[in-house]
C-alpha cells in the first residue's frame, strides 16, 4: 500500500494596514502563527501578526479588549519635551508651511500624486495616507532629522500607489529612499507624540 503526504507550504508573509479609530494604522502581517498578537513598537505605533485563517474582525475584537492595556503602553512611551499651547501652535503654523512644500517637492521628483494634505497631532503616527489621496502629516516630524522627515514623506507617498506594506511596497519605497531600512530603525528612537 502507498501513502502520500502533502507537502508542508511555506507561504509568504501578507502585510496588510487596520485602521483603528484611536491608534490609527495598525501594520498587519499574516503569518504561520495560532495566536493573533499585538505589540507596541518603540515609536508607539502599534503592529500585529495573525495567522493567515484570521479575520480582521477577530483582531478588531482583539484590540478592542487589550485598548486599556495598549493605551497604557503607549502612555510609558518616550516623549518629546511637552509644549504649552503657544509653542504648539507655533510649531503647526511652520510644519504647515514647511511639510506642505517638501510633500509637493518629494511628490514631483518621485512621481507621486496625492489629493490633499492633512497636519495633525497623532499621538501614535508620524503620517498616514487615506484610501482617497489624503496624506496626513504629524506636527512632530518638524523635530526629526531632515532625513528622517523626508523617508516619512516618501513612505507615506508611496502608499498612494500601495495601501499595503507589501513586498511591491516596499521594492517602492527603495526606489525613492534606498537608506529607507536605516531610516526605519533610527526613527524607533524618536517618539511622534509632543
Amino acid at each position: 500500500m502507498a501513502f502520500s503526504f502533502a507537502k508542508k507550504v511555506n507561504r509568504p508573509k501578507q502585510h496588510t494596514n487596520f485602521v483603528d479609530p484611536e491608534f490609527g494604522e495598525i501594520e498587519v502581517t499574516r503569518v504561520r502563527t495560532r495566536y493573533l498578537r499585538l505589540r507596541v513598537q518603540p515609536d508607539g505605533s502599534i503592529t500585529a501578526t495573525i495567522p493567515y485563517y484570521a479575520t480582521l474582525l477577530s483582531l478588531k475584537s482583539l484590540i478592542n479588549k487589550n485598548r486599556a492595556g495598549l493605551r497604557k503602553q503607549i502612555s510609558k512611551m518616550p516623549k518629546n519635551k511637552a509644549l504649552n499651547d503657544t509653542e504648539r501652535a507655533e510649531l503647526k503654523k511652520k510644519a504647515r508651511k514647511y511639510l506642505t512644500q517638501r510633500l509637493q517637492e518629494l511628490a514631483s521628483a518621485n512621481g507621486f500624486t496625492y489629493e490633499k494634505i492633512r497636519i495633525s497631532s497623532a499621538r501614535t503616527r508620524w503620517g498616514s495616507c487615506s484610501m482617497k489621496g489624503t496624506i496626513s502629516l504629524n506636527i512632530a516630524l518638524m523635530t526629526l532629522p531632515k532625513h528622517l522627515s523626508d523617508y516619512v514623506i516618501l513612505h507615506e507617498l508611496t502608499h498612494t500607489d500601495y495601501m499595503s506594506h507589501s513586498p511591491d511596497f516596499w521594492k517602492r519605497v527603495g526606489e525613492v529612499c534606498p537608506n529607507y531600512k536605516k531610516h526605519r530603525k533610527d526613527l524607533k528612537n524618536y517618539s511622534p507624540y509632543i
